[in-house]
């Protein structure tokens, strides 16, 4: 594959039976070479997920997760990292999500030394109560980083 010629083939790989639960995930990677200099400098990669618990060959859980990396100074190391992960589940069998979740991480190499320090998580959660297919409580929960936090992310391997 060059540089500059993105590889978006997805690998697919499926664990069912036909009496029980079974799962699928699609695995799909693109990069780019945007400044023209022979190295990839965006990459993105997404897994989803698909999950019917009970056989009834309807998902009751779905959960997409999207990894985005950056290199801005053409070193071949990501500068900006962000993990967003998705997730969809459906409690009742009814083929609409109850429970809705989004999770948004930040990561950047604030020092230039190729170490990644998460800077921002933001959390979004609703929930179906009454089971009428529309979210009735959203939360959201964001949280940031800053100085002395930021660096005990890096010692606790974020």
């Amino acid at each position: 594959m060059a540089a500059n010629d993105p590889d978006t083939t997805p690998e697919t790989e499926a664990d069912s039976s036909s009496d029980g639960p079974s799962a699928v995930t699609v695995t799909s990677m693109a990069g780019a070479d945007i400044d023209g200099d022979g190295t990839i400098d965006v990459v993105s990669v997404t897994e989803t997920t698909t999950v019917d618990v009970d056989g009834d060959g309807v998902p009751d859980i779905v959960t997409v997760t999207t990894i985005e990396g950056i290199d801005l100074d053409g070193d071949g190391v990501p500068d900006i990292v962000r993990v967003i992960e998705t997730t969809a589940v459906d409690l009742d069998g009814d083929g609409v999500p109850d429970i809705v979740g989004v999770t948004e991480t930040l990561a950047a190499d604030l020092e230039g030394d190729g170490t990644l320090t998460i800077i921002e998580q933001t959390e979004v959660t609703g929930v179906d109560i009454d089971g009428d297919g529309t979210i009735d409580e959203i939360e959201v929960t964001t949280t940031t980083f800053e100085g002395d936090e930021a660096d005990a992310s890096d010692a606790e391997g974020g």
